[in-house]
């Protein structure tokens, strides 16, 4: 016999499984990414982004498949080393027509973000981003 109604496991249950739905984009760790922001007189155009192909690769770094989001494009890296590299490489080529900026990118799937589930952000402390 239990001692509690069946109606209360079951609860209990359910409650459980949404608390593991809602926590499990914190699995998914942020991916090291580069953006480059457009202004209205210099659009992201795909003349623009074969541009930032070949000068990724003529630098070695191997070109990641590129996301147009709105006026922004991403581009998505293994690691910060080649993030930083990359980032180098397009600030020198694209100059002031262009916002080149390092930045984390979501890696959580889209059912889930669909659902309201994101990652909880982490203070810089967490990150290790704070060195005196």
């Amino acid at each position: 016999m239990t001692d509690f109604p069946r109606w209360k496991y079951w609860l209990v249950l359910v409650v459980l499984l949404f608390g593991i739905l809602y926590a499990l984009p914190n699995v998914f760790r942020p991916q090291a990414a580069v953006q480059i922001q457009g202004s209205s007189s210099n659009p992201i155009t795909p003349a623009l982004q074969q541009q930032i192909a070949q000068d990724l690769q003529k630098s070695g770094v191997p070109s990641p498949t590129p996301a147009l989001q709105g006026e922004r494009l991403l581009l998505r890296f293994p690691n910060t080393n080649v993030q930083l590299k990359a980032y180098t490489v397009l600030r020198d080529a694209l100059g002031d027509k262009y916002v080149v900026a390092v930045n984390l990118a979501s890696s959580v799937p889209g059912w889930l973000r669909a659902i309201g589930a994101n990652a909880m952000p982490l203070g810089l402390d967490l990150q290790g981003g704070v060195h005196f």
